[in-house]
């Protein structure tokens, strides 16, 4: 396996064996701690100003789920890519949470359409 996280697409391509069970999981555990510092950079990014509390707890977020859902990494970059769309996607949960989401369904369109129509 490289040295540090590395960002290189196909890198370390035999760093992980296939499955996530057992010895594998522990292995991609290992994997995962080791890229640490880069997904604690990234989540400084997605959180922006914010505390570096909430870095540190997007950061255990995407551990926690990869315990909980297994991804079946090939290599180490997409071991990297997964934790990272983890991160982003449980940032906007968290932002939209916290700011309120506006849901529009297809439904609400075609309705407000028809009244726009009906209006004229």
């Amino acid at each position: 396996m490289r040295e540090g996280p590395g960002r290189g697409r196909g890198a370390g391509t035999s760093c992980l064996a296939r499955g996530a069970t057992g010895t594998n999981l522990d292995q991609m555990a290992s994997t995962a701690l080791e890229l640490r510092p880069a997904l604690l950079s990234h989540a400084r990014e997605l959180t922006g100003r914010r505390a570096d509390l909430e870095a540190d707890d997007l950061v255990s977020s995407a551990y926690l789920a990869m315990v909980v859902n297994p991804p079946d990494p090939q290599t180490l970059a997409q071991l990297n890519d997964w934790l990272r769309v983890v991160m982003r996607n449980v940032n906007a949960r968290r932002h939209r949470n916290m700011h309120g989401a506006t849901v529009v369904s297809y439904e609400a369109i075609q309705q407000a359409r028809a009244r726009g129509l009906a209006d004229e």
